[in-house]
């Protein structure tokens, strides 16, 4: 679910002072400087990013905030190596809905069937089959089996295996 509904859900459970918009920009806050402050990469997403980028259009597709994505890409100087970002603001629908992933492909000019997404969530996994897509998973924030079950059709545990995968 998306951080609106969630907070929606938790405002209607606990009625905080807070309205939502100001709920949500503080969680934002803290994130960011979280980001900024921890700079929480996983091993080998840089060099799979690089690697990719010489052979592939790449995208970014993510229920994340623009600004979160924004902060995560300029930790490693990503950024350049995207065509375009797709977050849950660009989108009627947030994940497990295929949305977010049905942008990206019209922003990269790809058929979505062309398409091959990178995931770590279970709504990932469910968005981008739901999309049409191929999807490679890694078991780094969800396990292997609950990847499975979500739809991917292949699961790693390193991105190093992805790139070779996908680049041979």
């Amino acid at each position: 679910r998306s951080d609106r509904v969630l907070w929606e859900t938790f405002i209607e459970k606990h009625h905080p002072p807070q309205p939502l918009e100001e709920l949500l920009g503080l969680r934002e806050e803290r994130l960011v400087q979280m980001l900024r402050d921890k700079q929480p990469i996983f091993n080998g997403v840089t060099e799979l990013v690089q690697r990719l980028a010489n052979r592939f259009p790449l995208a970014v597709g993510s229920g994340s905030a623009h600004r979160i994505i924004d902060e995560v890409l300029a930790m490693r100087d990503l950024r350049r190596y995207f065509r375009c970002t797709v977050s849950s603001e660009d989108v009627e629908q947030p994940k497990p809905a295929p949305d977010i992933f049905l942008l990206a492909a019209k922003r990269l000019g790809v058929e979505p069937a062309k398409c091959c997404v990178i995931e770590d969530t279970v709504s990932g996994v469910q968005a981008a089959n739901a999309a049409g897509m191929t999807v490679l998973a890694i078991a780094n924030t969800f396990e292997a089996k609950a990847l499975g079950q979500a739809g991917s059709d292949q699961i790693f545990t390193n991105y190093a295996g992805i790139g070779d995968t996908l680049l041979n």
